[in-house]
């Protein structure tokens, strides 16, 4: 079987089940041959060997019986220019974060920011995204997820450490992200943390929990929904961490810091709400739909 020819026999067995049968249907034959997705075409009227029609087939149907993300079904998935490890229980890379990263790296050159505090890490991609444009940066995240600690660390010695052991063995135990697996709201009141010239970034669950049911299947089965349950409003998690920010940096020096958020595309009311609370500056930058998608506080 030609690959044109496979092409268009996946298309039509995923067309009732997703919107996306087509490109589904391409990426399913790209990451079984290795190809680029981006030489698909060239590829049209090469033979597919029996063995692996047989196994993209047998992926394919997994997909749509079990509802399982093509992410989880490749065990990775493109983010910004890297290809990051994914796994079940641990939220999915998504362009919209991207837009976070973008901001954050605008932000620590405009400002010079020399520390960063992740809160809620998953598979690592902001803080190594980060790391990767700012080697000599302090880096310090924490999740409350067993797999998430151990899929962002596998993601560190992916795209950071064997790059630096490689190239420069004597620097990888120091210009590193730290990520530690506990809950930050356990530890924030004790943590010595620095609030001068300081970035709080995080990608926070903000789904309202009565929406949390209308997601797709493969979302509500597969990926961790306290990644994604926002509680009742959407912005409990903003609400507890702005108000620990508050309390705790008023109590030390006036220097700026800053904390960068992503937000859902309905927020920004609520966003106001709360720099009005806490006396915060805020800015709000918007993704490719014109949607609120970034939150940037500053004090």
């Amino acid at each position: 079987m030609q690959t044109h020819q496979l092409f268009l026999e996946l298309k039509k067995y995923l067309t009732p089940y997703t919107e996306e049968f087509e490109i589904e249907s391409k990426l399913f034959i790209c990451h079984f041959l290795n190809w680029e997705s981006n030489t698909f075409v060239s590829h049209l009227t090469e033979e597919i060997p029996e063995k692996l029609y047989k196994k993209i087939k047998s992926a394919v149907k997994t997909r749509v019986l079990e509802n399982i993300p093509l992410a989880y079904i490749f065990k990775k998935w493109p983010f910004r220019k890297n290809i990051y490890a994914t796994m079940p229980g641990v939220l999915i890379p998504r362009a919209d974060t991207e837009h976070l990263v973008e901001k954050a790296i605008e932000l620590i050159r405009q400002k010079n920011i020399t520390t960063i505090y992740e809160i809620g890490y998953g598979s690592g991609i902001i803080s190594i995204e980060i790391a990767k444009e700012f080697p000599n940066c302090t880096i310090i995240g924490w999740d409350i997820s067993k797999d998430a600690f151990k899929l962002a660390n596998t993601n560190l010695k992916k795209l950071i450490l064997n790059k630096i052991d490689k190239l420069h063995p004597s620097l990888s135990n120091t210009i590193i992200p730290k990520f530690f697996q506990t809950d930050f709201f356990k530890i924030c009141d004790d943590y010595p943390f620095n609030f001068s010239n300081t970035l709080f970034i995080s990608n926070p669950p903000y789904i309202k929990t009565d929406t949390i049911k209308t997601l797709a299947p493969q979302v509500i089965l597969w990926e961790p929904i306290e990644a994604l349950d926002g509680g009742e409003s959407g912005i409990e998690f903003y609400k507890k961490f702005l108000s620990w920010h508050s309390d705790k940096s008023n109590q030390g020096s006036n220097t700026k810091g800053y904390i960068l958020f992503e937000i859902g595309y309905d927020q920004q009311k609520q966003m106001e709400k709360l720099s009005e609370t806490y006396n915060l500056t805020l800015s709000i930058t918007k993704d490719l739909q014109n949607h609120p998608r970034v939150c940037l506080f500053s004090n």
